[in-house]
C-alpha cells in the first residue's frame, strides 16, 4: 500500500516535533505543509530524515491543506492519505497498529473510506473513496469540515472505522487557535456563519443532519442519517 502522511503547521513547533517523533514508521512518507506567513520552518532545525517540508505559495487553511495533500497523493499514485493534528502525540505502538489496520483494509479490498483514532486526531482516507467523493469543502476553513466530509463518506457508501488507539491531545487541543489571536478571533466571529452554512447544506447541525444529498431538501430520509451512527469500531 502506498501512502502519504501529512502535518499542517502554523505554530507550536515543540508540539509538532513531538507529533512527528511519535510517527517514526511514517517518516519516509511524511510531509509538513508550512502555513506560516513567513515560511518560518526554513530557519528551524531540520526534521528527522525522510520528513519533507512543503512550502505552498500562500498560507493555507486546514481544508485547503487537506486538498493540497490529496493532490500530492494523486500525483504519487497513493492508495491512502494519512493526517494527524500537529498537537497530537501517538502513544508507543499506535503508529504501527494504525498503519497495519489501514494496510489490512486496503489489502482485503474492503469498502473503507475513513479510518480514525479518536476522530480526526489521526485519520486515514482511502483515495478510492476520495476520487468518488471529491475534495474538501473550502467554505469551511477548519471547524465543521470534518463533520461535512464524514457525511459525504457515509452517503457515498463507504465504511468509516474507529480504532481507538491511544493518543495524547496536548493542552486540551485547538493549540493552533490558542496560539494565534487573529485566528481565534476570526473563528469566533465567523463560526456561527459556518454553522449556518452546514445546516443549509445538510438540513441540520452536526450529528442532527437530515439530508442524504447536500442542499437537497427532497433527499430527506428517516433518521438516523448522521455519519456518527454509521461508524464501526475496528476490531481487526
Amino acid at each position: 500500500m502506498k501512502y502519504i502522511a501529512g502535518f499542517f503547521y502554523r505554530n507550536g513547533l515543540d508540539y509538532l516535533r513531538l507529533a512527528i517523533q511519535s510517527l517514526k514508521p511514517y517518516w519516509k512518507h511524511t510531509v509538513v505543509i508550512d502555513n506560516t506567513p513567513g515560511l518560518s520552518l526554513r530557519y528551524e532545525a531540520p526534521f528527522p530524515p525522510g520528513v519533507k517540508t512543503i512550502e505552498p505559495p500562500t498560507p493555507l487553511t486546514f481544508t485547503q491543506s487537506m486538498n493540497y495533500l490529496i493532490r500530492m497523493a494523486e500525483e504519487q499514485g497513493c492508495d491512502a492519505v494519512i493526517f494527524m493534528h500537529n498537537d497530537v502525540e501517538a502513544h508507543p505502538g499506535t503508529a504501527e497498529k494504525f498503519l497495519a489496520a489501514v494496510k489490512k483494509l486496503h489489502d482485503q479490498g474492503s469498502n473503507w473510506g475513513l479510518v480514525t483514532a479518536h476522530g480526526y486526531l489521526l485519520a486515514a482516507l482511502s483515495m478510492k473513496a476520495v476520487k468518488r467523493i471529491g475534495l474538501w469543502d473550502t467554505f469551511f476553513p477548519a471547524i465543521f469540515s470534518d463533520y461535512d466530509y464524514c457525511q459525504r463518506i457515509h452517503h457515498g457508501g463507504f465504511d468509516m472505522l474507529e480504532t481507538y488507539y491511544p493518543l495524547t491531545h496536548h493542552n486540551g487541543g485547538s493549540n493552533t487557535l490558542k496560539n494565534d489571536q487573529m485566528l481565534w478571533n476570526l473563528t469566533a466571529m465567523y463560526g456561527p456563519l459556518w454553522l449556518e452554512y452546514y445546516k443549509i447544506k445538510w438540513g441540520g447541525e452536526p450529528l442532527h443532519e437530515t439530508y442524504r444529498i447536500p442542499f437537497d431538501p427532497n433527499s430527506t430520509v428517516p433518521p438516523p442519517t448522521s455519519w456518527s451512527n454509521a461508524v464501526i469500531a475496528y476490531n481487526g
